[in-house]
């Protein structure tokens, strides 16, 4: 019974083997490389949102692009191409180009 604390010994046990297995087949570390490149990847698109939404620029242009967007003219992804092509300083730096 869980409650006299019957058998958590092995549940100890049985834990503390998976977890070496895990070291020595290298699951942990293949695991913890996954929850950091996962990390990272979180990381960089909260920035990039960040940047890009809050840049007067970019949201200016943006607005210029939906009159396109609503005649058919352009797509989302025609427009969201350019607009990352048009950003890349942004980006990367932090700071928006000269406006195209």
């Amino acid at each position: 019974m869980a409650e006299k604390g019957d058998g958590v010994s092995e549940v100890v046990t049985a834990i503390d083997r998976h977890f070496e297995h895990l070291e020595r087949s290298g699951a942990l570390a293949t695991r913890r490389r996954a929850r950091l490149r996962e990390r990272v990847v979180d990381v960089v698109e909260a920035r990039v949102r960040t940047r890009l939404w809050n840049d007067a620029d970019t949201n200016r242009w943006l607005d210029t692009q939906l009159p396109a967007l609503e005649s058919g003219a352009l797509n989302p992804f025609e427009i969201a191409d350019a607009l990352l092509a048009r950003t890349g300083d942004l980006l990367t730096n932090g700071h928006a180009m000269s406006s195209k």
